[in-house]
């Protein structure tokens, strides 16, 4: 339960930093989350204290330096998965 709670977390972090970011912008201006981009400081610290805690719930469970390298093994799927599914990519073959 504690690993989905972590998940949740890092991914919503990543989620909220990606709607937030300059090349998404337009995109995020038209959709419905556009509410996003008037509070754009509050939710890049909420995205950040997202990570924080998931680091701090992962150095529970395991020990200090074990719990920071899973956070960084947990976490490069989760942005590799968002980058995959939210990303259209064009091909340049002609």
């Amino acid at each position: 339960m504690m690993y989905l709670v972590i998940f949740s977390f890092i991914y919503s972090g990543f989620y909220i930093l990606f709607l937030l970011s300059e090349k998404r912008k337009k995109q995020t201006a038209v959709s419905r989350f556009k509410w996003v981009l008037l509070h754009r400081r509050a939710l890049t610290v909420l995205a950040y204290l997202l990570f924080v805690s998931a680091g701090v719930m992962l150095m529970s469970l395991h020990s200090m330096s074990v719990g920071f390298v899973s956070w960084w093994i947990f976490s490069t799927p989760l942005l590799l998965l968002l980058i995959l599914g939210h990303c259209h990519f064009k091909s340049d073959k002609k």
